[in-house]
């Protein structure tokens, strides 16, 4: 059977562990997660994989990479773009300082105003209690999120990311949200993970990556669970990609970026369909067939 990626993630992680230190790839990508203005089914990613290296190697890329594309743009690290949240304000984008840094939970906390459970405890029951409660809550209710990890995403989504607007990485997730980024190396149950977000909406995603394959099969076992009680953003498990883990994954940052949706941005773009060559549209009237 044939099938459309959503992601080269799997495939270029088994290429590090094949000995090649630094790998990236520049390309096509295809999810069905509906057409709005930040989303189309066809997108144009880029991810990089670099062996010795953490998330906090990847922050560094992401601050020097995005300042460099500005600067080549607009002649600063700066530029004046749109708010999308406000009718027409703008707002301008600074990419010279180092970009803000906000913990994932404590962010959750200082908005909501409420003390969430240990990062480690929230996959259980009591803990998904707390979370509908909350998300029920909110202007946008829990949307049918189900899942502790749903749940999260949807509060955070609702709370926390729509207030991003310089650039800010969102960091070290609860390791519910991340199924192959390593354990923080001392805060437990949070991940090594950050994702970049610019006028409340996500440009980049990274963490240190998991290369037990042991833990890597058990949080593939999880995310089938999720799936099963409804989770429709789990992740799919690859057991190739376990199999390939047992021959040894250096320790290893990894990074992708949504292409389209930071050329959007940086040029003042108020729908992803400006900036792809063939985005989703409604068919014309006598346009279906011939």
């Amino acid at each position: 059977d044939l099938f459309l990626r959503v992601a080269p993630e799997l495939y270029l992680k088994r290429l590090v562990i094949g000995g090649l230190s630094r790998v990236y790839e520049v390309g096509k990508a295809f999810r069905n997660e509906g057409v709005d203005a930040t989303h189309n089914p066809e997108f144009t990613s880029v991810e990089a994989y670099q062996a010795f290296a953490d998330y906090t190697d990847m922050m560094t890329l992401t601050e020097e990479l995005l300042r460099s594309i500005c600067i080549d743009l607009h002649g600063k690290p700066s530029c004046e773009v749109t708010d999308p949240a406000s009718s027409g304000g703008k707002v301008i984008l600074d990419f010279a300082p180092a970009f803000a840094r906000v913990d994932y939970i404590q962010a959750l906390e200082d908005a909501s105003g409420k003390t969430f459970p240990p990062a480690e405890e929230l996959g259980s029951p009591d803990a998904t209690k707390f979370l509908l409660s909350l998300a029920q809550g909110l202007t946008n209710g829990a949307g049918g999120a189900k899942t502790g990890a749903a749940l999260i995403d949807r509060i955070a989504g609702q709370l926390v990311e729509p207030e991003l607007k310089q650039p800010t990485l969102l960091m070290h997730h609860p390791l519910l949200l991340s199924p192959l980024a390593r354990a923080h190396r001392s805060r437990p149950g949070v991940s090594e993970r950050f994702e970049l977000f610019m006028l409340g909406r996500e440009v980049a995603n990274a963490y240190s990556e998991l290369g037990d394959p042991r833990e890597q099969r058990r949080r593939f076992e999880d995310q089938a669970q999720a799936r099963a009680d409804g989770d429709d953003e789990a992740v799919r498990g690859v057991a190739s990609f376990v199999d390939a883990l047992e021959y040894g994954l250096p320790p290893t940052g990894g990074w992708g970026l949504g292409v389209d949706r930071l050329c959007m941005m940086l040029l003042d773009k108020s729908s992803i369909r400006e900036v792809c060559l063939f985005p989703v549209m409604r068919p014309l009237p006598g346009e279906e067939s011939l």
